[in-house]
């Protein structure tokens, strides 16, 4: 992601975060990593986004009150909203909290100024709207699947909302409709190892147990860090008898989270299983020290090491 492009997003990104102060529907928690490529695209956002900012520059020096409140605006976005790419969100309105609050003042002092003795009234109505649309969207967040369905249905190419919903429904049961989401998500961002992860459980509790395999090693080979991917990967390998393969697994899980007592109950068991009871016994006994309520640690020490 280039910071050509990424300035080129924010242009976009600038005139949006404005028009939602002004008419906030639809608001979307996730817009995935949406990217302009090319001036033409963003050209009417371009120039609205050279105008206001050449408007506050000369108001700076004219009228510095007003210049101010542009200059708030401009200058609490500049570290997401320029030219530094943040490749995990492009577009994310929630950097318009603090700005939106220059947007507020300027448009409540020029409608008193206006208005004269009627803003009071005015902004009474204001507030009421402005509540009654709170309410509004709270409706929208009261679990973690209307949330995320909201959110899709204004922006459907959001690969992480898509991921997020599944593991909602996956958290809910509702198995197949989960993998949907999954699937899709990993259609729009093939290298979203989280994605990959999240659909090896699905697959694994609906008994499809080698395609789990495979998206738990997808996930463990775009990140090998992925502790949790490394360790499910290694259980469908112990369920197998894979035992030398699964080990190294557990070995690679517990290299990357040290302080993972079930990695290290893991390993110990393929250990045993390998031949080498005194490594293994030395893992459980680290399982126990790190966790010493952790009951399957405790048993397979007691079963191996104790005597």
């Amino acid at each position: 992601m280039s910071p050509w492009h990424y300035a080129l997003t924010q242009c976009y990104a600038l005139v949006l975060y404005l028009r939602l102060s002004f008419w906030p529907y639809p608001l979307v928690l996730d817009y995935g990593n949406l990217l302009v490529r090319h001036p033409a695209d963003v050209a009417l956002q371009i120039l609205l986004v050279l105008t206001l900012a050449r408007g506050t520059a000369v108001a700076s020096i004219r009228r510095p009150a007003l210049g101010f409140l542009g200059a708030w605006f401009f200058v609490i976005l500049a570290p997401s909203s320029s030219v530094l790419p943040l490749v995990t969100q492009t577009v994310a309105e929630h950097r318009m909290y603090l700005p939106l609050a220059a947007v507020v003042l300027a448009v409540v002092l020029a409608l008193d100024r206006a208005l004269s003795r009627w803003s009071l009234p005015v902004f009474g109505v204001l507030a009421v709207a402005a509540v009654v649309g709170t309410l509004r969207r709270n409706a929208t967040t009261g679990t973690e699947v209307v949330l995320w369905r909201t959110s899709l249905a204004a922006c459907p190419t959001s690969a992480r909302a898509h991921s997020n919903l599944g593991r909602a429904l996956y958290d809910r049961g509702e198995l197949a409709e989960a993998v949907g989401h999954y699937e899709t998500a990993l259609r729009i961002a093939p290298e979203f190892a989280d994605s990959h992860y999240n659909l090896g459980l699905a697959l694994d509790r609906l008994g499809r147990t080698s395609e789990a395999l495979a998206q738990f090693a997808a996930a463990a080979e775009l990140r090998p860090s992925f502790a949790d991917a490394q360790l499910e990967w290694g259980r469908l390998l112990a369920q197998a008898n894979r035992w030398e393969e699964a080990a190294a697994h557990d070995a690679q899980a517990l290299r990357s989270n040290p302080g993972s007592a079930l990695a290290h109950d893991r390993l110990g068991v393929a250990l045993v299983e390998l031949g080498h009871p005194e490594d293994a016994c030395e893992h459980y006994s680290r399982a126990l020290q790190i966790d010493p309520s952790y009951a399957e640690a405790e048993g397979n020490w007691a079963a191996r090491c104790s005597g």
